[in-house]
């Protein structure tokens, strides 16, 4: 993926960042994303980017669960100003 958001902003200095990582000796992690709804079956290890940008203050809230974690998106970031890639830095379509 290039540095630029669906938006067309770059990632600059207004990035926020979020790594989600499996833990390593946990199988069956799952991760879900809101307030779409989306999520991803990881495996042992695997890892996650979430790259917002936009003005303003940001908060994320994390809350973990049995076998994974919930994450919800600053509802004041656009979805064109996210963008999710793999641990490979390919884009996950199918999140948000």
């Amino acid at each position: 993926m290039d540095d630029r958001l669906a938006s067309g902003r770059g990632f600059g200095s207004g990035a926020v960042t979020v790594i989600v990582r499996a833990p390593d000796d946990l199988p069956g992690y799952r991760a879900i994303f809101e307030p779409e709804g989306g999520s991803r079956d990881m495996a042992p290890g695997d890892q996650l980017t979430i790259v917002m940008t936009g003005s303003g203050a940001k908060t994320i809230e994390v809350y973990p669960f049995d076998g994974g974690l919930v994450f919800w998106r600053p509802l004041d970031i656009a979805l064109g100003d996210v963008a999710v890639l793999d641990s490979d830095d390919r884009e996950v379509e199918d999140i948000y």
